[in-house]
């Protein structure tokens, strides 16, 4: 058994917030070791949508989250009712 599980560090930027009736939580953590910070918007019904990319500051991570679902509306990170959709989605910030 490995004794060594890496402590996640989560950000006080990340938050909940309700858009269009739908509640969404930001997640922004990284792992103690490391200095950039990954970004996780969770939609209603535990659906995740992860960006590829990491980020150098927490603030610049809930900013791309903010921006995101605003430019593209919260219905973007909704899961579909295709069964063929995966589960997660990956975004990136470019």
């Amino acid at each position: 058994m490995n004794d060594f599980a890496p402590k996640v560090v989560v950000s006080g930027k990340s938050l909940t917030l309700v858009l269009e009736g739908y509640r969404f939580s930001i997640q922004i953590h990284r792992i103690e070791t490391e200095t950039e910070w990954t970004l996780e918007v969770i939609a209603p019904g535990g659906h995740s949508t992860v960006w590829l990319e990491s980020f150098e500051t927490a603030r610049d991570a809930r900013d791309t989250a903010l921006s995101a679902l605003e430019d593209m509306g919260p219905q973007a990170f909704l899961r579909t009712s295709d069964p063929d959709q995966p589960e997660t989605g990956a975004l990136s910030a470019g």
